[in-house]
This record gives structure tokens, C-alpha cells and sequence, in this order.
């Protein structure tokens, strides 16, 4: 398989790590044809963003996927961490969904 690059789909004046996509299904229509009502991107600020930490969450449409990507929900991580990694993670266990930092 070949790996082509299209373009970015997500630029921000500050480092963004470890892009977490997820669909979301807010119906059960949408969730028998597979097609999600939303996509979402969950991504942390690190380098050169503002202190402390943040946790910036985004959402497109699924006709503009990968792209059109917009700002919905930012979470601050508390006091800044200084030369920290923060890889946010969404994990599913037992029907419940964990957000692990």
C-alpha cells in the first residue's frame, strides 16, 4: 500500500501531538448505517501554545472529512508542565469510555 499526501488538515500556530479521531453517533439511524453524524479530533497543545496545557477538542461533518476540521471544546490542563509530553488517549472498557493523559 502507498501513503499520498493530500494536504494538511489541521493547522494551528502551536505544536498539535497525537491526533485522536473518533465518530460519533447520536442516533440509532446513524448507527445501523454506519455513517456518523460527527467526526472528532481530539488533540493536545504542546510546544509554542499558550501555559498550561490544553486539550483542544474538534469536530467535521462526515461529508467533509478529513477536512473542515473546527474548534469545539478546549479542556486546561492545570499548571504548566514544563518539558512534559501529553498523549491524550480514548480507551473503551466495559461500555465506558476513559479519557487517559
Amino acid at each position: 500500500a502507498s501513503v499520498r499526501y493530500h494536504r494538511t488538515v489541521l493547522s494551528e500556530p502551536f505544536h498539535l501531538s497525537w491526533p485522536h479521531v473518533f465518530a460519533l453517533y447520536l442516533d440509532e439511524e446513524h448507527r445501523h448505517s454506519g455513517i456518523p453524524s460527527l467526526f472528532h479530533m481530539l488533540v493536545c497543545a504542546t510546544a509554542g501554545a499558550p501555559s498550561p496545557p490544553q486539550l483542544h477538542l474538534y469536530q467535521t461533518q462526515p461529508e467533509s472529512f478529513p477536512f473542515g476540521w473546527e474548534r469545539s471544546f478546549n479542556i486546561t490542563l492545570g499548571a504548566p508542565l514544563e518539558g512534559a509530553a501529553l498523549d491524550p488517549s480514548l480507551v473503551e472498557h466495559g461500555g465506558r469510555w476513559y479519557l487517559v493523559v
